[in-house]
């Protein structure tokens, strides 16, 4: 499945992170569904005409500071920027679900950093389902906020909870919560193996109990992926949970 996927897809920054993706999710979705869904982003992908209007909370954006352009020029990242530089990272990852669609893109090839995040948006705009990104957005509030009524509550609007029983529940509750991470997420270490590794396990929980997968999760998983992939050559701990919170989801 993974060799016919590169086949298909001609760019070189999807087959990049496609291949991030582990290998069974690959097999547990309808990917002629969700090429179809990517078309557009696909063919424009090399554009630099991305419609910066999309993005409702620019100005939101520069107060954090990250800041848009058509493109980048590459200085080398200081150590001592390491920190800020993967806090803002995390920050747009969040900042992003207020608006109606993402740029998944989050390779290091498309940032650069001066004291802000500068940030030069390839054209891959893809828009979530309006219950899917809202669901997510209350996902990650229970969370962070530990609040387990919600964090049950968006779990059940995604449709993941369907037809299990309490036993079952509580083993994915926790296997989303190994995805998250242990401890109170203010010294995260980012690790594609461990990100591979952890959504894996929850892709395969959901084949075996026949658990119905919106295709959104499959570009939630590619814009994973490429924050992960910029954060992982950086190997410094991140507080996740205050790039969270200064998003105010």
């Amino acid at each position: 499945m993974l060799n016919m996927l590169k086949n298909l897809l001609t760019p070189k920054y999807l087959k990049e992170l496609i291949g991030y993706l582990p290998g069974f999710i690959l097999n547990s979705l309808n990917w002629k569904e969700i090429l179809f869904e990517l078309g557009p982003s696909i063919l424009k992908s090399n554009s630099k005409s991305f419609d910066i209007s999309k993005l409702k909370n620019i100005k939101e954006l520069e107060e954090s500071g990250i800041y848009l352009m058509t493109e980048v020029k590459h200085y080398q990242l200081k150590e001592a920027d390491y920190k800020e530089y993967a806090k803002k990272l995390i920050l747009l990852y969040f900042l992003q679900f207020k608006n109606e669609g993402i740029v998944f893109d989050m390779r290091k090839e498309n940032f650069s950093y001066q004291n802000n995040l500068i940030w030069a948006p390839k054209n891959t705009w893809y828009v979530f389902s309006k219950n899917f990104r809202e669901s997510i957005i209350e996902l990650y509030k229970g969370y962070y906020n530990n609040d387990q009524s919600l964090y049950i509550n968006a779990l059940e609007k995604l449709n993941l909870t369907t037809g299990l029983d309490k036993k079952k529940k509580d083993e994915l509750y926790d296997l989303f919560n190994t995805h998250f991470g242990p401890g109170d997420q203010k010294e995260v270490l980012f690790s594609i193996e461990k990100f591979q590794s952890s959504f894996s396990d929850i892709f395969k929980f959901f084949s075996l109990n026949k658990v119905s997968i919106d295709k959104d999760f499959a570009v939630l998983g590619i814009y994973l992926a490429s924050l992960y992939s910029n954060l992982e050559e950086l190997n410094t701990p991140v507080d996740v949970r205050d790039a969270f919170n200064k998003a105010n989801l």
